[in-house]
């Protein structure tokens, strides 16, 4: 049964999705003022992070180096993926910001028989213009409406 969907690489339930950590938050401004505490104003929203932790079992019929391929691929290309949930919920678009891989296990010759890695994800936000700047201008022949006052 597929757990997740990062891009084009998909993880089952069988290959131990250990940990999955999201980090959010919100950025303020500090101001410092004369007398009493410190303001703060709000600035928005911060991108999310996210860490997985998976473990890949070559008895379970994981492709190993594979997928550690797959993965330094979707890295370096520097393009951002999807995460889908296996329940068909869409999480966002995210970048891999690092991947950590620790071989646990090799047989005689080298092949890998089991291997954790984590993957560090960052949340990637289009850039959208939330507001654009109205201006107006008359033609030189229409009269102004500003009143000019002198004392």
């Amino acid at each position: 049964m597929e757990y997740l969907k990062l891009g084009e690489l998909k993880l089952k339930m069988q290959e131990g999705v250990i940990s999955f950590n999201e980090k959010i938050g919100y950025s303020y401004a500090k101001h410092e003022i004369l007398e009493g505490k410190p303001v703060l104003q709000a600035t928005g929203e911060e991108l999310s992070e996210i860490s997985l932790q998976v473990s890949l079992y070559a008895y379970l019929g994981d492709d190993i180096p594979a997928i550690m391929t797959q993965l330094d691929k979707m890295c370096f290309s520097g393009e951002p993926q999807k995460l889908i949930f296996a329940n068909g919920v869409f999480k966002g678009d995210y970048c891999i910001i690092s991947r950590d891989t620790t071989i646990n296990r090799t047989d005689g010759i080298g092949n890998i028989l089991s291997s954790t890695f984590s993957l560090s994800l960052l949340e990637y936000a289009n850039r959208v213009l939330i507001n654009t700047r109205n201006c107006e201008r008359k033609s030189q022949s229409e009269n102004s409406n500003r009143k000019v006052v002198v004392k």
